[in-house]
């Protein structure tokens, strides 16, 4: 063999190795760099957000323990060492509870008057979860897993609740403080109780009758007293059907017809503006003449009375809902397109007019009960059947003096409203 070729191959073998040596490094380094992260990620127990989470269920079984002295250092801890821009030890009103059950109420009533200057959001109205329900202020932190520290908090306090309040009028507040901590107290524990509300609201009057000028009204205003009411706008959707008589000398040529069809509701307080489209046909009682011959008896005319009115509630309850109306509108009288494509001189017989309209609509609501709660209103949404008397009196140009006369339509329909609430106070 040549001494080249030798050589030849004796470098390909090296090459191989150096390459397998390459690899194994790469993969021991790999493995080296993968094992590492594992170690890391294993015994990475003091970031904050796992002190904050054991800070918490230590403090809760300090809590179940009745430790008080326990939780107060616990609290102090996870508030020192925990939060900080990014990260939040307790919801708002886990954080309030733990003050009254510690009685460290000058505390809770400096963060109660920091809570009202700030841009949070009403913490305790309708929310659906427990995040938003205390912490609406916290939007951009990251919040503490959850856990049974929330519940469990509101469960004692209600629970012992004439204690929690015994305490506060056993400390060295004024009376405008103890009054307000017992307000704020119940207004947390009672949340769910909607029928509570009413009488929450009943107790801040008489709060603010006995210290009109209270540092703490502000707070009461945005957090504690609200009643909601119907807001400025709604809508409505309706279907309906119905008969159309109509009368003069309309009434010798046209029998009478039933109507059919649709209308869009707009409430601005108790205005109504009501846009619909209706129609049907007409069948003759006689023939009608027209230049190619007579349109023949019993055929029939499409009628087609597009409505715009206005309208105004006299009466609008949970049940029902009377309401006057005025407005303008078109009478149009034709045969059918595809007539009138066979026979073009059909187009003599089409008749238009604007119009003007008057009636009233009187709806039977359901879907609904009674109110009863005086903070909320009941008549927000819901379904309805609407019985409704309209008189059309249409303005026919000279050229259709023949046809004059005016309409009477009676439709009952069904349809669905809504309409927004917004907080009163």
């Amino acid at each position: 063999m040549p001494f080249w070729d030798r050589a030849l191959r004796k470098n390909e073998k090296m090459k191989k190795i150096v390459i397998t040596i390459i690899l194994s490094i790469i993969v021991n380094l790999l493995y080296c760099q993968v094992d590492s992260i594992e170690k890391q990620i294993l015994n990475y127990d003091n970031s904050k957000s796992v002190i904050i989470s054991k800070g918490r269920s230590l403090l809760l079984d300090k809590f179940l323990e009745n430790d008080l002295k326990k939780v107060r250092e616990i609290k102090n801890y996870l508030i020192e060492k925990g939060e900080d821009e990014n990260y939040v030890a307790f919801y708002t009103a886990e954080l309030w509870l733990i003050l009254y059950w510690t009685n460290e109420y000058e505390d809770l009533l400096t963060r109660l008057k920091e809570y009202t200057s700030s841009e949070y959001t009403e913490y305790h109205i309708y929310s659906s979860s427990i995040r938003g329900y205390y912490s609406r202020g916290y939007n951009w932190l990251i919040y503490p897993s959850q856990d049974m520290l929330c519940a469990k908090l509101l469960q004692y306090s209600k629970e012992n609740e004439d204690d929690i309040i015994n305490q506060i009028y056993f400390s060295n507040l004024s009376l405008e403080q103890m009054r307000f901590l017992q307000l704020n107290f119940e207004s947390i524990t009672r949340n769910e109780n909607r029928s509570y509300q009413d009488t929450l609201n009943l107790k801040v009057e008489s709060f603010r009758e006995e210290f009109p000028k209270s540092e703490y009204d502000a707070f009461i205003g945005k957090y504690i007293k609200y009643k909601y009411v119907l807001g400025k706008w709604g809508a409505g959707v309706e279907v309906f059907a119905g008969m159309n008589f109509p009368t003069g000398r309309l009434r010798n040529s046209y029998r009478d017809a039933c109507f059919g069809g649709g209308a869009i509701d707009i409430y601005f307080k108790k205005f109504e503006f009501i846009l619909r489209f209706f129609g049907g046909s007409y069948s003759l009682k006689n023939d009608i003449e027209y230049s190619q011959g007579f349109y023949s008896k019993d055929s029939t005319l499409k009628v087609f009375l597009p409505e715009l009115s206005f309208g105004y509630s006299i009466l609008d309850n949970y049940r029902l809902k009377l309401a006057p109306f005025v407005g303008i509108g078109g009478f149009f009288l034709n045969t059918s397109s595809a007539q009138r494509k066979e026979i073009p001189e059909l187009k003599e017989l089409s008749v238009s007019a604007f119009a003007f309209n008057f009636g009233a609509s009187f709806d039977i609501r359901f879907g609904q009960s009674k109110p009863r709660y005086k903070y909320y209103p009941n008549n927000d949404y819901g379904g309805f059947v609407r019985i409704r008397y309209n008189f059309c009196l249409p303005i026919f140009s000279k050229k259709h003096d023949a046809i004059g006369g005016q309409l009477h339509t009676v439709t009952v329909g069904v349809g669905l409203f809504a309409r927004d609430s917004k907080r009163e106070y």
